[in-house]
């Protein structure tokens, strides 16, 4: 009896089925065991699009504009971006510290364009550059640039990469946070902070609009870095469509954008430096010439 029921189990029939048997459990196990967000990953952008996340209050690269809708720069790169790769793209708009939350969770699928971190290389993963950002300190007129800083309150804004290198700078320093970058600067205005860290372009823009303009004084450039894109980490296949996408941005499609948000944003005319000499030097040459001819006229 023992023999026959070998022979049966030894039968190739009764193998293959184990076989397949064997395969179909461990095939299911390796599905089981497979991390979600890989599974979640494979789709198809050009059907899907993906959904582009930014800061609401960082002028003039994402904001909102007067009728709510999402404007800036970098909301125009992603619109061209998406004209270049076929991928619908749609904006939320939040605040610093809720754009890299929502990419890293999944709910989100790219952050616009950020300063590359230790910190963050553990969540995210990056594209070529995007553009490249300025960001410079700067206090009001009542504090001097030439004082000792690191005994003033500073503030910066939450979730940024300004505001996580002042804490390593200071790390015992009176430090201030703020969800975006109009209160940061309402804190700076009411007196709640003396210095403050922000993008150069973006101290010129709120400091306008809240009437700041001549009462702000720029320090010093804190580091000049370039803007990268980020995608939760692992997602490969985003990452080289999104460069793929970069990379067909030409140019002169990069400067007609540029000079659309930023040329004449970042050069304050002071008169007294520049039309007054030219108006002095036109005066003086008037006179030389009126004196002259009347030499001549004797």
């Amino acid at each position: 009896m023992q023999e026959m029921l070998l022979n049966t189990f030894l039968r190739p029939t009764c193998l293959c089925a184990m076989a397949r048997l064997t395969f179909s459990i461990a095939l299911l196990l390796g599905l089981c065991l497979m991390p979600m967000d890989a599974l979640c990953d494979e789709r198809d952008y050009s059907k899907s699009g993906v959904t582009v996340t930014a800061s609401y209050s960082w002028k003039p690269y994402s904001f909102f504009d007067a009728a709510g809708n999402p404007s800036g720069f970098l909301v125009d790169f992603w619109k061209k971006w998406s004209e270049k790769t076929g991928v619908p793209v749609q904006f939320k708009l939040v605040t610093w510290g809720e754009s890299l939350d929502l990419v890293a969770k999944g709910e989100c699928d790219v952050q616009s364009g950020l300063y590359i971190t230790d910190e963050r290389e553990r969540f995210f993963s990056f594209s070529i550059p995007v553009y490249h950002s300025r960001a410079v300190t700067f206090v009001r007129k009542s504090t001097s640039c030439s004082e000792d800083l690191s005994k003033v309150r500073w503030g910066g804004v939450l979730g940024t990469a300004e505001l996580a290198s002042l804490v390593k700078m200071y790390p015992e320093g009176d430090l201030v946070t703020y969800k975006d970058s109009f209160a940061l600067f309402q804190g700076l205005a009411d007196g709640e902070i003396q210095a403050a860290v922000d993008d150069s372009s973006t101290v010129l823009l709120i400091g306008r609009e809240l009437g700041l303009s001549g009462e702000l004084e720029v320090c010093e450039t804190f580091y000049q870095r370039n803007l990268h894109a980020a995608i939760r980490k692992g997602n490969t296949e985003l990452v080289g469509i999104v460069d793929e996408g970069i990379s067909q941005i030409t140019e002169s499609e990069l400067r007609f954008m540029v000079n659309n948000w930023f040329i004449g944003v970042n050069e304050e005319v002071d008169w007294s430096e520049s039309v007054l000499p030219v108006v002095v030097v036109l005066m003086l040459s008037l006179g030389v010439w009126l004196w002259s001819f009347k030499r001549r006229e004797k």
